[in-house]
C-alpha cells in the first residue's frame, strides 16, 4: 500500500515510511534507533535555543497558501454505464456525419457515467433515488483532441467568462451567477463542431492575433445566443440550457460583454497581489525578528547546529549545505511553528515518545533502515508528523479499525488514486485542473521574478495573452511540477548561499561587543565616515604615505579603512595605499582591481579619480582581486575592426589606437557589447575567427591563459547553433556560418565548456561527427538552427574532491598530475600560482600522495584491477 502512495505522491518510499515510523510510539511500536537518536539530539538543540525561533514565518506562509485553495472541487461516487443511452444518439449520429475520425475515438475510449444529484424538481423525499448523466469522460476526450486553434478559443472563452461574468450575480437570486459556467463550455463545444476556425486563421500562426480572433468571434456568437434566450445542450437534444436564465438576467450579461470586456487591458491577478504583501509582511518580520537577537547568541546557536550537522547519523551521500546559518534558523522557525503558545508541544513528544521506556514494545515495522537525510530533511519529516497526526488518530479511534485492519489490501485498489495525483500534476494539465491557483503562486518570486522577460507574462497579462497554456508556458519550459533546480544551479545555489552564511558570520566575529543586538551592529557597521570633502595637496606621494602610516587613521576593530586623496590621484596610488594599511591591520596584502558598478567595468590603474568620478554624481566602486578578472585590448584599425589582442605583448602601427579594458570574470558578454556601445543589431564580436557568442556568454567561459581576442564584424552568420554539454547539461549558443569545420567546432565547444578536446566528440541527431574536413554545410545547407551534443569519448576518468564539490575530468593513461591540476584549478578558480599550497591525494587504502609528473598509467597500478574511475582528493598542504 505504501509503494502506490509513495509514487503518487513522488516520495521515496523510504522516506515515507520513516515519517510514518514517527507515529509509532502511539501503538507500543519502537521507533527505528537512528530516528529516536536523531529526534533526541534534535529536539536537545531546540530546546537550548527556541527562544530564537519565530513561529510566524511558517505561520504566513500556510495562511498565506491556505488563502490560494478557494477553488471548489466535487469528489462525487459515479457509476460506469457499459451501454450508450438512447438521449446520446442523436449527439452520436451528429458527431458521426459532421467529424467521423472523432466518433471513433469517442467509442474506443469514452462513456457515459451517472452520479446521485437531485434535480430540485421532484421532491425531496426522493432526492436520494435520482440520478443525472456525467458528461465529463466524453467532454475530456472532447477538449484534449482540439486543435490548437480551438484550444486558444477555449482559453479566451473561460478568460472572458471569468473576468466579466462568473462574479457578476443574478438579477433575481444573488446567490447565483448571472449564467452558468457550463454555457461557456457548451458554446465552446458547439463553435468547435460548426466553424472551420482553423480556416478564420490561415493567414497568421501568432497566437496572440488568433486569440483576438477567437475572442472577437466568441463574442459574437455568445451575445446571440443571450439574446435569442435559447442555447441547446450540446449532448442532450431539446434541452434549452438558458431556459432558468430570466431576460433581464441574459440581457444584461449581452450588454456586459458587449460594452465591457476590455481584450488588451492588463488583468490584477490576486494571488499575486497577496503574495506582494506576503513579501512585504515577511520582510518586515524578519528584520524586525533579526535585529532583536544578539550577536553570541546566533554565533553560539550556529556553531552548536554545525557541530549536530558534522555528527548527524545518516546524511546524505549529496551534500545539501545551504550554510549553517539559513539552515539553523530554518529549523528553529520550523519546530517552534507546531510548539504551541506555551512551547512545550515538542518536550511532551519527547517525553511520552522517545524517553519512555520501549523494552516491552514491538519491534519497528520496517526494521531499522531509515533514509539517507540532513537536519533539515528531518525537521521536514516532523512537521509533516504534525500536520497529520490529528487524521491518524482520527482513524484509529473508529469503531470498524479491527474490520479495517484485518481486511486484505491490494496494491491495485490505489491504482486510480495514484493515476488521479499523476494526472493533477502533469504540467499540461495545470491551467484545466486549477492547481495553478494552489501551489505555483508560492514559488512566483523565485520562478517568475528571475527574468525581465518573464515577468509580464504572469504580472501584465491581458485576458487574451498566453492562451492556450497560460503563462506557464515560457515559465516551466518541460520542467517537472513542483520543478527542482538542476544540478547545476543547484550548486550554484548552495555556494551562494554558504558564502552568504559565511560572511554573515564573519561580520558577527567582528563585532565589537558580542553582547550587541544585530540592530546595534548594523547601525556601527552603517555609520557615516568622518567626512567626504577632498584634501587639496601638493604631494600626492606624500599624502598617501603620510595617511598609511598615521594610526590614527586606522580603526583596527571594524577594520573600516579611511583615506583623503587629491582629485588628481591615480587608482593604482591609491592601491598601495591600501597595500601600507593591511600590513598595519595585520591583513594580508592583496593586489586589487577597482569595479565600476555603473559601467560593469574594471577602472585603469593610470586613470585618475577625478577622471572616473563625476563631481556632481555618486559614484561606488567595489574593491576585487585581480585574480577575480579578465583584461581585454581593443585596438581599432583603419578597417573599422575591433578586436582584443594579446595583453602581454601588442605590435601596433601608428595608424591604430589601442584600448584597454578589464571586465570581472564574473561579467558577460553583453557587458563587452555595452561597454563599448556596440549595436548588436548590426554589429558582433567574433570569436576565434569563426563564431559569435551569444550575449549572455560569460567571459569566464572563455580560456584564461591570455587576453581573449575578439574582431568586431558589420553582419550576422548565418547558422545558430546551440551545444549541450550530456555530462552536466550545460549549453551553450552562437552563431557560425556553413562552412566551419566541426573538428574546429568541436575544438571551440570544448574551449567554452573548459575541457580537454581530446576525449570528446560532437553529436548531431544521435549520428556522431567524424571526418577532419568536414564542415556543416555537409549535413544540411538549409538550416539555420542546429541542436549539437557534446559527449565524452574516455573510458578513463577522475573524480577530484575538493571541499564540498567534486569534479569529474576525462583522462588516459599519459595523463600528468600536473595536467589534472591545472585544469582542476580553473573549474574550482584556484590561482595556478598557488599550486604548491595544494596536493592531490588517491583515495586507496593509504591516501597515496601524488607527484606532478605522475601519470594515470602509475596511479592505476595502486588500484584493483578493472579500475576506470580514479578518485582523488585535493587539498591544502599542512604547514
Amino acid at each position: 500500500m505504501i509503494g502506490p502512495i509513495a509514487d503518487a505522491e513522488r516520495l521515496y518510499e523510504q522516506s515515507f515510511q520513516d515519517i510514518i515510523s514517527l507515529t509509532f510510539p502511539l501503538y507500543y511500536i519502537r521507533i527505528p534507533a537512528v530516528t529516536q537518536v536523531r529526534s533526541n539530539v534534535l529536539l536537545e538543540f531546540y530546546e537550548k535555543y527556541k527562544y530564537l525561533g519565530n513561529a510566524s514565518m511558517l505561520e504566513d506562509y500556510m495562511e498565506y497558501g491556505l488563502s490560494l485553495m478557494n477553488y471548489d472541487v466535487d469528489l462525487v461516487p459515479a457509476l460506469k454505464l457499459e451501454f450508450w443511452p438512447d438521449d446520446m444518439k442523436i449527439f452520436l449520429n451528429r458527431i458521426q456525419n459532421s467529424r467521423p475520425k472523432l466518433y471513433e475515438i469517442i467509442l474506443e475510449q469514452a462513456s457515459m457515467h451517472l452520479i446521485p444529484k437531485w434535480s430540485s424538481k421532484t421532491q425531496e423525499v426522493d432526492q436520494e433515488l435520482e440520478f443525472r448523466y456525467s458528461f465529463s469522460a466524453i467532454e475530456r476526450l472532447l477538449a484534449k483532441n482540439r486543435t490548437r486553434v480551438e484550444q486558444i478559443l477555449n482559453g479566451v472563452a473561460r478568460s472572458i467568462y471569468h473576468r466579466c461574468l462568473k462574479k457578476e450575480p443574478c438579477l433575481e437570486d444573488h446567490t447565483k451567477t448571472i449564467v452558468p459556467s457550463y454555457f461557456t463550455k457548451t458554446t465552446v463545444l458547439w463553435m468547435c463542431e460548426l466553424y472551420n476556425l482553423n480556416d478564420l486563421c490561415s493567414e497568421t500562426d501568432d497566437d496572440q492575433t488568433i486569440a483576438n480572433i477567437m475572442a472577437t468571434e466568441w463574442l459574437s456568437y455568445v451575445r446571440e445566443k443571450l439574446c435569442s434566450g435559447y442555447c441547446p445542450h450540446y449532448f442532450i437534444d431539446s434541452f434549452n440550457l438558458l431556459e432558468t436564465c430570466s431576460l433581464a438576467s441574459l440581457t444584461r450579461a449581452a450588454s456586459i460583454l458587449e460594452h465591457e470586456v476590455r481584450l488588451y487591458e492588463d488583468v490584477k491577478i490576486n494571488v499575486l497581489i497577496k503574495q506582494d504583501e506576503l513579501m512585504d509582511k515577511q520582510q518586515q518580520t524578519t528584520e524586525n525578528w533579526l535585529q532583536n537577537m544578539k550577536v553570541k547568541d546566533i554565533l553560539a546557536a550556529v556553531n552548536d547546529y554545525r557541530l549536530m550537522r558534522e555528527n548527524w547519523l545518516c546524511p546524505p551521500e549529496k551534500n545539501q549545505d545551504e550554510g549553517d546559518v539559513s539552515d539553523c534558523f530554518y529549523t528553529l522557525n520550523q519546530l517552534r511553528a507546531l510548539d504551541g503558545d506555551k512551547q512545550q508541544n515538542w518536550n511532551t513528544y519527547q517525553r511520552l515518545f522517545l524517553t519512555v521506556d520501549q523494552s516491552t514494545w514491538l519491534p519497528p515495522i520496517w526494521d531499522e533502515q531509515v533514509a539517507e537525510c540532513s537536519v533539515c530533511d528531518f525537521v521536514d519529516g516532523l512537521i509533516a508528523l504534525g500536520l497529520f497526526m490529528k487524521q491518524i488518530l482520527e482513524g484509529m479511534k473508529k469503531s470498524d479499525i479491527e474490520q479495517t485492519m484485518a481486511r486484505n489490501s491490494r496494491e491495485m485498489e490505489f491504482f486510480s488514486t495514484q493515476n488521479l495525483v499523476n494526472d493533477l500534476i502533469q504540467p499540461g494539465n495545470i491551467v484545466q485542473n486549477g492547481l495553478m491557483t494552489s501551489w505555483l503562486p508560492m514559488f512566483t518570486c523565485s520562478y517568475f521574478n528571475q527574468s525581465l522577460t518573464n515577468v509580464p507574462s504572469i504580472r501584465q497579462r491581458s485576458i487574451i495573452a498566453n492562451h492556450p497554456t497560460g503563462p506557464l508556458q515560457d515559465l516551466l519550459q518541460g520542467r517537472t511540477c513542483p520543478t527542482p533546480l538542476d544540478p547545476q544551479s543547484r550548486q550554484t545555489y548552495q555556494q551562494y548561499a554558504q558564502n552568504a552564511s559565511y560572511r554573515f558570520l564573519d561580520l558577527l566575529s567582528d563585532a565589537p561587543n558580542i553582547d550587541m543586538t544585530l540592530g546595534d551592529l548594523l547601525k556601527y557597521y552603517d555609520r557615516p565616515s568622518r567626512t567626504n570633502e577632498p584634501v587639496i595637496t601638493s604631494s600626492i606621494e606624500e599624502q598617501i604615505l603620510l595617511h598609511a602610516t598615521n594610526s590614527s587613521s586606522v580603526n583596527k576593530e571594524s577594520q573600516q579603512q579611511t583615506g583623503l586623496f587629491h582629485r588628481t590621484t591615480k587608482w593604482q596610488q591609491i592601491n598601495f595605499w591600501l597595500k601600507n594599511l593591511a600590513s598595519m591591520i595585520e591583513k594580508p596584502a592583496e593586489n586589487y582591481a577597482y569595479w565600476d558598478q555603473k559601467h560593469h567595468s574594471i577602472v585603469d590603474g593610470n586613470q585618475s579619480i577625478s577622471s572616473t568620478i563625476h563631481p556632481s554624481m555618486t559614484t561606488t566602486f567595489d574593491e576585487i582581486k585581480w585574480n577575480d578578472t579578465i583584461e581585454v585590448t581593443f585596438s581599432l584599425d583603419n578597417n573599422n575592426q575591433t578586436r582584443l589582442s594579446d595583453s602581454i605583448l601588442v605590435e601596433v602601427d601608428d595608424q591604430e589606437n589601442i584600448i584597454s579594458q578589464q571586465f570581472t570574470i564574473f561579467a558577460t558578454m553583453a557587458n563587452v557589447y555595452q561597454q563599448n556601445k556596440i549595436n548588436t543589431e548590426q554589429q558582433s564580436l567574433l570569436y576565434f575567427n569563426d563564431v559569435i557568442p551569444s550575449l549572455d556568454t560569460q567571459l569566464i567561459s572563455f580560456p584564461l591563459k591570455s587576453t581573449i581576442e575578439f574582431t568586431l564584424i558589420d553582419a550576422k552568420l548565418p547558422i545558430t547553433a546551440t551545444i549541450v554539454n550530456v555530462e552536466d547539461q550545460c549549453s551553450i549558443k552562437f552563431q557560425c556560418s556553413y562552412f566551419i569545420i566541426i573538428k574546429h567546432l568541436c575544438q571551440i565547444a570544448c574551449q567554452l565548456f573548459v575541457v580537454n578536446s581530446d576525449y570528446y566528440r560532437l553529436l548531431f541527431q544521435n549520428n556522431v561527427l567524424d571526418g577532419d574536413d568536414m564542415s556543416l554545410d555537409a549535413i544540411d545547407c538549409s538550416m539555420i538552427e542546429m541542436d549539437l551534443h557534446l559527449i565524452c569519448t574516455a573510458t578513463l576518468k577522475c573524480s577530484i574532491k575538493y571541499c564540498d564539490q567534486t569534479l569529474m575530468l576525462p583522462s588516459s593513461e599519459n595523463t600528468l598530475v600536473s595536467t589534472i591540476l591545472e585544469e582542476t584549478f580553473h573549474k574550482f578558480s584556484i590561482p595556478q600560482a598557488d599550486l604548491h599550497l595544494y596536493e592531490l591525494i588517491v583515495m586507496d587504502n593509504y591516501r597515496t600522495k601524488t607527484e606532478l609528473n605522475n601519470s594515470i598509467e602509475e596511479i592505476i597500478r595502486l588500484l584493483p584491477d578493472g579500475t576506470t574511475l580514479i578518485q582523488f582528493e585535493l587539498q591544502r598542504v599542512r604547514i
